[in-house]
């Protein structure tokens, strides 16, 4: 559990200071591409501009001064993201005589997190089918659960999980569908008023 709380607390450090961090990091990777004439290589040319943009995002996040409020966001998202995760893990675990007691939120973070990190690899399969559950099932099995527990829970986290996404997804796509059309016949309604002018 000390790890597992150390770790978090770097990851925090990391994340407050990720600003300096992708600075840093940008003049290094010039540093490296000029030093090494590294630019003849499209995927470094792909890494360096990715970071770029990534930088000049945050400095403009900065110079807005919403920064602070930016990365307060998306810890507060996180932490909900991953209580959920939590949650969800705990209903399917239940009935293998886990509990709040014994489940450690720590260790399904660590585990969550390595899943997770699986959507940006090259390798990242149609919805995750395979690739998923294979990073759940190492993830998990280095946090020493069983081998057969990881690849249950693996797949029964990703279905609940893909279920939950499509339903959330197709909610919001109908929103945005219902608002445009309200959109488009306000548009008309005001191009009708002004057609007609005023009244004489």
């Amino acid at each position: 559990m000390y790890v597992t709380v150390v770790l978090f607390i770097l990851l925090m450090l990391v994340l407050i200071y990720f600003h300096r961090l992708v600075d840093t990091g940008t003049r290094v990777l010039d540093y490296l591409v000029r030093r090494w004439k590294l630019g003849r290589f499209r995927v470094i040319n792909w890494i360096r501009e990715k970071v770029e943009l990534t930088n000049k995002d945050i400095q403009e996040m900065r110079a807005r001064k919403i920064y602070a409020n930016v990365f307060t966001t998306t810890i507060i998202m996180r932490i909900f993201k991953f209580g959920f995760f939590y949650l969800v893990l705990l209903s399917v675990l239940t009935n293998q005589g886990f509990s709040l007691a014994n489940l450690s939120f720590w260790k399904v973070f660590l585990g969550t997190a390595g899943a997770e990190l699986s959507a940006a690899l090259p390798t990242h399969s149609i919805a995750g089918l395979g690739t998923y559950q294979a990073s759940w099932t190492v993830a998990f099995m280095l946090l020493g659960f069983p081998r057969e527990l990881a690849i249950i829970s693996g797949f029964s986290f990703h279905i609940i999980k893909l279920t939950y996404d499509i339903l959330l997804g197709l909610l919001a796509m109908g929103v945005l569908f219902l608002t445009g059309l309200r959109l488009k016949a306000r548009m008309v309604e005001e191009k009708t008023v002004v057609g007609k002018g005023p009244a004489s």
